[in-house]
Parts: structure tokens; sequence; C-alpha cells
């Protein structure tokens, strides 16, 4: 679990969105390597404006991202 987490920051770092987290999205390569997998429907965060905020993103943006925002950011 601790892999996983750190591999979520790590994408958060990168502005990565994974979108399809399960456990097929989680692979064992032995008993103390865990790898996230299926990045076909990640998205990606807007690059180049400062830090993401709900009101710099465009609405097309806020609806692509909505879903993986937590609700008390998404405020209309």
């Amino acid at each position: 679990l601790r892999q996983i987490i750190e591999a979520l920051i790590y994408l958060k770092h990168l502005r990565i969105v994974h979108t399809k987290i399960s456990s097929q999205a989680i692979y064992l390569a032995d008993k103390d390597h865990a790898k996230l997998a299926n990045f076909e429907h990640a998205l990606i965060y807007p690059v180049n404006r400062g830090e993401i905020s709900v009101e710099k993103l465009t609405k097309e943006e806020i609806v692509r991202l909505a879903p993986w925002l937590a609700p008390e950011v998404v405020v209309f």
C-alpha cells in the first residue's frame, strides 16, 4: 500500500490523475514491490498556471477533471 501511495504522490507532482485506480490496476512485481498500471484513461492537469485551483481552470477542464476533484473544491 505504501508504494501505491508514493506512486500517487509522485503522479500528483507530475500533474497526472490516474482516474482508474482499482485492484486490476495494481500489480505485484514480487513480494516487496507493487506497481501501478493502466494509465490509458489518465488525465493531465493544465500546466504553466502556477498552483492548480478551480478558479484558474476553464469550464472544459473542470468538466473533465471534476470526478477526481474533492467535492469541497468544485463549487460553482
